[in-house]
């Protein structure tokens, strides 16, 4: 590990410049997007697909609806060599979170090319709360490429001389890490449940990741874990069926991961509107 000491008489500060840190790039606000039926589309994946807005599907149950909303962004303007790191933050609850990437040959204007997306998906009860939550939730993307900066901070240069480092610009600051993992043979419900998990010490806390979660199936029963997001934490809901016992299934996901990170600092700095990134 290379790095340098700087002693004082109150502390001792070590900067290493092997690490890398994620860099804000982006900060999309959803407020006032477009959310449209997707039977009501005509052409339904041009829509989906292009990052115009929020579709969803509405789904019958015993004691009302549920409504599934889904929100792709492409990813067009990334680097061959950049990477990306997707935080969400909202001031409502929201059932069945999910933050991922995707990709398909369904863009409108590149068939049979494959583009990738930024997937947020969700489920609520009415669609007045999609539009609710929608208009609070702000999707930050972070890059591994330093962005162009003047020269305020302080900066820290590899050995051919480029910014690795610069103190004045907004990097991801992973603030907590929800990791279950699970053996190979189907447990109880009680074994599988995680809960609520409450942020501590986090001033503004922000979604940063729903992958993996487990998801497993045996001769017996099945489990899977689903994400809900509230003020105060949030919830690793387990659906549970059938009995403990016996082998899991091949095609098993057996972990589950969630990421929060912390998003304070970032309040005053500009949103853009939906577009690609």
């Amino acid at each position: 590990m290379k790095h340098f000491e700087s002693h004082n008489n109150n502390s001792i500060v070590t900067i290493n410049d092997t690490d890398s840190c994620l860099y804000l790039k982006h900060k999309i606000s959803l407020k006032n997007i477009p959310i449209k039926n997707s039977q009501e589309i005509e052409h339904g994946a041009s829509y989906l697909y292009n990052g115009d807005g929020i579709t969803y599907g509405v789904e019958d149950l015993q004691n009302g609806h549920r409504y599934h909303a889904n929100l792709y962004i492409p990813i067009l303007q990334r680097q061959v060599d950049e990477s990306y790191v997707y935080a969400m933050s909202s001031d409502l609850p929201i059932k069945d979170i999910s933050i991922a990437e995707t990709r398909n040959k369904q863009h409108p204007t590149r068939a049979g090319k494959w583009t990738n997306y930024l997937r947020v998906q969700f489920t609520t009860d009415s669609l007045e709360n999609i539009r609710k939550i929608a208009d609070t939730m702000e999707i930050l993307v972070f890059s591994n490429k330093i962005p162009k900066t003047d020269k305020y901070g302080m900066e820290i240069y590899d050995k051919h001389g480029n910014v690795i480092f610069n103190s004045n610009l907004l990097t991801m600051r992973l603030a907590l890490v929800i990791h279950k993992d699970y053996p190979a043979t189907f447990l109880s419900k009680e074994e599988y449940e995680i809960g609520k998990v409450k942020f501590q010490g986090i001033k503004k806390a922000g979604l940063s990741f729903t992958y993996p979660l487990a998801a497993i199936g045996s001769d017996s029963g099945f489990m899977a874990h689903k994400v809900s997001w509230d003020g105060d934490g949030v919830d690793i809901i387990t659906t549970y069926g059938g009995n403990a016992g016996g082998v899991i299934r091949q095609n098993s996901i057996t972990t589950t991961q969630v990421l929060i990170c912390e998003l304070d600092g970032t309040q005053n700095i500009p949103a853009i509107e939906i577009m690609m990134i």
